[in-house]
């Protein structure tokens, strides 16, 4: 933290000031207690800017910096201090008090009780002579350095002189927790730092980095912290650790998280908690269950693996419990409570001690199960499956992992690790046949699309692959390629090449997806994990929403990680049509380091992103989003739509007919020649039409109604026939087409061009109060002043009097509290319900009402609103005119 920033500090800075004020008559001694990278030393760095400022003698020091290692109370440190600091004291005979000093800590008397004595009153003596009308503060950093540091603060506090100690409040054991109990005996008053709230670490990353922080950054930080969230110092130091491995990328003016989807790991020389104080032992404890959540059942075969005592083993655990390193998840298991803590102690682990350890555990409850003692068929294949290669074959084990993960209501994931394994225990070239289908389907359902490329290759490089497989194959390979951004690998494109060495269907959907070009849908006859949609109607895909043709074609099979490209694209075009612009934007910024590829989903969600920045009225940041889409990419429409309203904001001012936006679009329409996707040219005609008519092109702007008219006439798309009302209420004037236009927009529940409608519906209508009250309030959550200045000012012009919205207060019940806490630290609906004993529809009653009350539309935006310390429950806002 900068040297004089508090940053939430405020409290405890107003702690000191009293303390320094009632120093005057008495002294006194104050603790300032808080765990390592709380932020001790900025807060003594910032009084004492502030209280030298103001006058007061301030002297500071560090303990455990003295010359001599066996000086165990501190006393040379106070020395240096007042010798440093003696011609701002300014008191005559302080030269000859100072050499005494020296010349006494010389002979080392605290090797002796009873020139120690001496020393102590000769130490008094001196401050008691330099302090005078001026207050004095002597600041000690951390005074739990030294085993004995009361004998020489106490001396220093005396009437006059307030003295500052800063100790860690994690120090358990040793040294530092008797030098700690020691001060806080004595102390006058104990400060102690709470962890920062969400708001004042935004602005300490703010500080720290030139380009402020992606929203999703902070809660995937906060998230993978743990309880470390609120340590300042474990923030930075962990930002520095992603920063120096390039997992920090400023994405348009905005510092992202680069490979989201990989764990964080806490920084190797940041605060670690408690974990730090508690000893050797408890740290190889921590490292095991590091590696895995950990049965209560199971400690015993843990310790017996790593050489322990059960009994010391255990102890351990309990003190990594007590000290809130550990606890136990739904399912009774021991993990940490910090992910980045255990990302970083698995990182630290030898592979081959992190192997041999998961080859004893899986091998003990093997044996046990073979002797026929009781054991846990899914906790045998859980560590079975952990284990991996390290384990010789085992076709009975293959077997049973084979059953186990037949279950139908068996997770997904913990069924798709099974089948993994027992692909590795099936000795037998026809038994794995068996198993790649439904293997490559549980990673599928799983959303585990990394897991999946590698299948697909573990799986070829076997024998005797039947032609039956190979499509199957393929589609494995092309869903891996999409949701990962990463091509597939020429290995693979070669072992499933046809007869003719041509690619199959789905790979070559694969290979124009991640060039760039608009692929292909698969044919039905050519895939078998991908068919088009069996049913047609509804609203159309957005363009390349690849996740929405899976998820129409695969049900329930298909699972799209909010972390990959289509997951990520989703995100965006729900964001954008649901009016949440600021989550939209922050996932294409996320989507932009996320795979290698430049995908389609990437080059659609630049322009929705710079359509978002035109909105709020950004023209510098909606052009750069712009410009890095060709314009002779996909969707030229899509584009062109997006060209226009960047080039008309851009020019706004000097021309306000929008002569320069129309020439624009008009250029783009031309090359269309009657092409374009159906989201492209529902955006770009209306908008060009408006242009149009705004340039007094009114031919041109006849020419697209009857474009329009055309278009709609073969194909009766409902999102064409809202640009068509939009496009004729524009060009004629025609009140009714854009009443109608709206109430189309309603139904697709597209906020933006309900807004869009609305206003085109006020501006023409006789009636103007209602739609143009309706966009106002609709354009609240887009946070875009330029928009509400623009409806302002059209209901000021259209005899409209502009709402004034009065929010509702009230408060959160325990119940939501904990709520809301758990999802911070990233719990499931199912986890939060066995946690509260409720049922899980209870929770999401819950959630539905937490949603309405606050504003936010989604558990990331809840918990992103509370770690940034904006949480209110604030009612629906009510208008008063």
């Amino acid at each position: 933290m900068g040297r004089g920033r508090l940053w939430g500090r405020q409290d405890e800075r107003a702690a000191l000031d009293r303390s320094l004020a009632d120093a005057a008559g008495r002294g006194a001694l104050v603790v300032l207690r808080g765990a390592r990278g709380m932020g001790r030393t900025a807060l003594l760095n910032a009084v004492a800017d502030a209280w030298r400022a103001a006058g007061v003698q301030v002297l500071a020091t560090r303990f455990g910096d003295t010359a001599d290692p066996a000086d165990t109370f501190g006393f040379q440190a106070v020395v240096r201090a007042v010798r440093d600091h003696v011609e701002q004291l300014d008191e005559p005979r302080l030269t000859d008090a100072i050499g005494g000093l020296v010349r006494l800590c010389a002979g080392r008397p605290w090797t002796r009780p009873e020139r120690t004595v001496s020393l102590v009153l000769e130490l008094a003596a001196m401050f008691d002579s330099i302090s005078g009308p001026a207050p004095v503060a002597l600041l000690v950093d951390d005074a739990d350095g030294v085993a004995g540091p009361a004998a020489a603060l106490d001396a220093a506090r005396r009437p006059g002189c307030l003295v500052v100690a800063a100790v860690r409040d994690t120090a358990s054991t040793g040294r530092g927790a008797a030098a700690m109990t020691q001060l806080v005996t004595l102390a006058d008053l104990v400060i102690d730092l709470p962890p920062l709230t969400g708001d004042h670490l935004d602005r300490l990353v703010a500080e720290r980095y030139p380009a402020p922080p992606d929203e999703a950054l902070l809660p995937a930080l906060c998230q993978a912290l743990g309880p470390l969230a609120g340590n300042p110092g474990a923030v930075l130091a962990t930002l520095a650790d992603l920063e120096a491995r390039g997992r920090l990328t400023p994405v348009h003016g905005r510092l992202c998280l680069g490979a989201p989807d990989r764990p964080i790991a806490l920084a190797a020389d940041g605060p670690a908690g408690p974990l730090g104080e508690l000893g050797e032992g408890a740290a190889a404890v921590a490292g095991l269950i590091a590696l895995g959540p950990v049965g209560l059942d199971e400690l015993p075969l843990l310790a017996a693996a790593r050489g322990m005592r059960p009994a010391g083993c255990g102890q351990l655990v309990d003190t990594l419990v007590d000290h809130g390193v550990l606890e136990t998840d739904t399912d009774g298991r021991l993990r940490h409570r910090s992910p980045a803590l255990a990302t970083l102690l698995r990182e630290r682990t030898d592979p081959a001690v992190a192997a041999a350890l998961r080859r004893s555990l899986a091998d003990a409850l093997r044996r046990r199960f073979a002797a026929g003692l009781p054991v846990d068929p899914a906790a045998l294949a859980d560590r079975v499956a952990d284990a991996g290669r390290a384990l010789p074959r085992d076709l009975a084990l293959g077997r049973l992992l084979t059953t186990l993960a037949a279950r139908p209501d068996e997770d997904p994931a913990r069924a798709a690790a099974w089948l993994r394994a027992a692909w590795w225990h099936a000795a037998d070239d026809r038994l794995r046949v068996r198993l790649a289908g439904p293997l490559l389907r549980l990673l599928v359902r799983a959303g585990h699309y990394e897991l999946l490329g590698e299948t697909v290759g573990m799986i070829l490089a076997g024998h005797g692959v039947p032609p039956a497989l190979r499509g199957e194959l393929a589609d494995a390979a092309m869903l891996a390629a999409v949701h990962t951004g990463e091509p597939v690998p020429a290995p693979t494109v070669r072992a499933l090449a046809t007869d003719c060495g041509e690619p199959p269907e789905p790979l070559a959907f694969a290979a124009a997806w991640s060039a760039g070009r608009e692929p292909r849908r698969p044919e039905a006859d050519a895939t078998r994990v991908v068919r088009p949609p069996r049913t047609a109607g509804g609203p159309a895909p957005a363009p390349a929403d690849v996740a929405e043709v899976f998820e129409r074609t695969l049900g329930p099979r298909y699972t799209p990680p909010p972390g990959s490209v289509p997951g990520l694209y989703r995100r965006i075009v729900r964001g954008y049509a649901s009016g949440d612009l600021t989550a939209a934007l922050s996932a294409a910024r996320r989507l932009e380091v996320t795979g290698t590829a430049d995908t389609p989903a990437h080059r659609h969600g630049r322009l929705l992103a710079a359509e978002i920045c035109r909105i709020r009225g950004d023209v510098r940041q909606a052009l750069r989003w712009l410009e890095s889409v060709p314009a002779d990419g996909v969707c030229p429409a899509l584009r062109g739509w997006v060209e226009c309203g960047v080039v008309a904001l851009r020019h706004e001012a000097r021309d306000p007919e929008h002569r320069a936006a129309f020439a624009a679009g008009w250029r783009v329409y031309e090359r269309l020649g009657g092409g374009g996707t159906r989201h492209g040219v529902a955006g770009l005609l209306p908008r060009l039409a408006r242009m149009a008519v705004s340039a007094g092109e009114h031919r041109h702007a006849r020419e697209l109604l009857a474009d329009l008219e055309h278009r709609c006439a073969g194909d009766p798309d409902p999102l064409l026939a809202e640009a068509r009302l939009l496009t004729r209420a524009v060009v004629a004037g025609d009140a009714a087409a854009a009443e109608a236009g709206a109430e189309l927009a309603r139904r697709r529940a597209h906020q933006p061009a309900l807004v869009t409608a609305c206003l085109l519906a006020g501006e023409l209508g006789d009636a103007p109060r209602r739609w143009l009250r309706e966009a106002y309030e609709l354009a609240g959550p887009f946070d875009s002043a330029h928009l509400r200045r623009r409806i302002r000012t059209l209901m000021r012009g259209r005899g409209v009097s502009v709402p004034r919205p009065r929010a509702r207060r009230e408060t959160f019940s325990p119940t939501e509290l904990r709520i809301i806490q758990l999802i911070c630290e990233g719990w499931t609906n199912r986890q939060i319900a066995r946690r509260e004993r409720m049922s899980e529809k209870t929770i999401e009653d819950h959630l539905v009402r937490l949603f309405a009350r606050t504003g936010c539309r989604s558990r990331v935006q809840l918990a992103t609103a509370s770690l940034a310390g904006r949480l209110t429950a604030a009612g629906p806002a009510r208008v008063s005119t």
